[in-house]
């Protein structure tokens, strides 16, 4: 359990200073996204990784968190030598003028943390 808060905590501090995030927006919904993204969103891409700019809705039925979060192209990928643990440790800017996408992200709340699964809607 404290190995997920310290990741959730780093991604919370990261989110703040690396990606613009616009409105109002709790911070565990927040380090959720930044989450998701270092273990789901960006499994698999060999591109610029993606970095939540936006989280436009959220709700949560007992253990299972469901958001709906706008990504941005950040400055982040493998071809520049990062790796997914970069996606939050390094705080990865967001590449301005970059691709946005939109994901449907479901958080399972487990015993060692969370589990995700994403899906891209937009």
């Amino acid at each position: 359990m404290y190995k997920s808060f310290g990741f959730l905590t780093v991604c919370i501090i990261g989110c703040s200073i690396a990606a613009p995030i616009h409105g109002d927006v709790d911070d565990e919904l927040l380090g959720l996204a930044w989450e998701a993204a270092a273990t789901s969103v960006n499994v698999g891409n060999a591109g610029k990784f993606w970095v939540p700019i936006e989280v436009q809705s959220s709700e949560k039925s007992g253990s299972v968190t469901t958001l709906v979060v706008v990504f941005q192209e950040s400055w982040c990928s493998p071809s520049e030598g990062n790796d997914l643990e970069d996606v939050c440790e390094s705080m990865c800017p967001v590449y301005y003028g970059g691709a946005k996408a939109t994901y449907r992200i479901t958080a399972t709340e487990t015993n060692g943390g969370s589990d995700f699964d994403s899906v891209r809607i937009e």
